[in-house]
């Protein structure tokens, strides 16, 4: 089988697209002057290479944000070659989705994921490979460590502080949780086909980054320096898929555990490192954002979307739902 290997700027440009179209043997159209968009249809794969700066003019530090934007079907075995800016002045981070499994190689480890969020310094060369046969996307964004000190960086944020001193190159990797996945596939759907798209794309890709930022933050109290065994990672996924597969009744940590052929302490511990919440906290959490699409989607009233989901007390219902959101869920139907 061959294999492709594209080598890419750790720091994204509009100019970058350039080099790839030309391994690629692809041309490249530049839209508006805000981003520059490959096609690719050849014995390589199929898709789209999108590639853009942004500027959030409401946040304090208004750097250029970079971001690449990936959906690719793969005829042949790719690989996607970041390569290390001496410098080390910047932060990639790359999410990413496939129906198989991408293996994702820095120095240090390397892991084989459907979905994942790789956190890097821009010193650090960094290997995404998309087997043949495989259907993927991905976003790159890379922002300035200045950015994110003038923007992110709190005092009592230990983490954030790690990540700006440390005077060797990071790697982190993570699974995606809830929210940054939701705005992950909101991202791939917008087509930036008009300036409402333009607008909603800059406002999610904020969004984005301030979730990962935070999921960083609550599941992180330093940098890490024992990586999590590629099995388990895999094994933590399918007990997650299954812990929300139902909006009724959540499966006992004994059950979940058992699927992953782990102890409850060690499962438990586990959960939490790569999703941020407690396993019910993250269970409540789906449920909820499971109650307000139906309230939006607007075919059920509040009792009936109560009911489906197994609550007997509307009433501990409407109180979960406003600590969540802070209102009850009548404030967002329209019945």
């Amino acid at each position: 089988m061959n294999l492709t290997t594209l080598e890419i700027s750790s720091i994204p440009s509009l100019t970058f697209v350039d080099d790839l179209a030309k391994q690629i043997d692809c041309q490249v159209e530049y839209v508006d002057n805000s981003y520059a968009k490959i096609t690719i249809n050849n014995e390589i794969g199929e898709g789209q290479v999108l590639c853009g700066l942004t500027s959030f003019s409401f946040l304090p530090n208004i750097l250029p944000v970079a971001w690449v934007k990936w959906n690719m079907a793969a005829f042949q075995d790719i690989d996607v070659k970041c390569m290390p800016d001496q410098g080390d002045d910047y932060f990639r981070i790359v999410f990413f989705e496939s129906d198989k499994n991408l293996e994702t190689i820095t120095a240090t480890n390397s892991y084989d994921l459907i979905n994942g969020i790789c956190f890097c310094s821009s010193g650090m060369e960094h290997h995404i490979k998309y087997p043949a046969g495989a259907k993927g996307t991905s976003i790159t964004i890379t922002v300035a460590k200045e950015w994110v000190k003038g923007n992110c960086a709190d005092q009592e944020d230990t983490l954030i502080e790690q990540l700006l001193n440390n005077p060797f190159p990071i790697v982190i990797h993570e699974v995606m949780n809830y929210a940054v996945n939701s705005i992950y596939k909101s991202l791939m759907d917008n087509k930036l086909e008009g300036i409402a798209d333009k607008i909603k794309f800059n406002h999610q890709l904020s969004g984005l980054l301030f979730n990962v930022f935070e999921q960083l933050i609550k599941n992180r109290k330093s940098i890490p320096k024992v990586k999590v065994k590629v099995p388990d990672v895999e094994l933590m996924r399918k007990a997650e898929a299954h812990l929300i597969q139902s909006v009724k009744n959540v499966p006992s940590i004994a059950l979940l555990a058992a699927s992953a052929a782990m102890s409850e302490t060690k499962f438990k511990n586990l959960f939490k490192l790569l999703y941020g919440k407690s396993v019910y906290d993250y269970y409540l959490h789906h449920r909820m954002e499971y109650a307000r699409e139906q309230i939006l989607a607007n075919k059920m009233n509040i009792t009936e979307i109560g009911m489906s989901m197994g609550y007997k007390n509307l009433s501990h219902f409407s109180r979960i739902f406003k600590r969540h959101y802070g209102e009850f869920p009548s404030k967002y139907n329209t019945y």
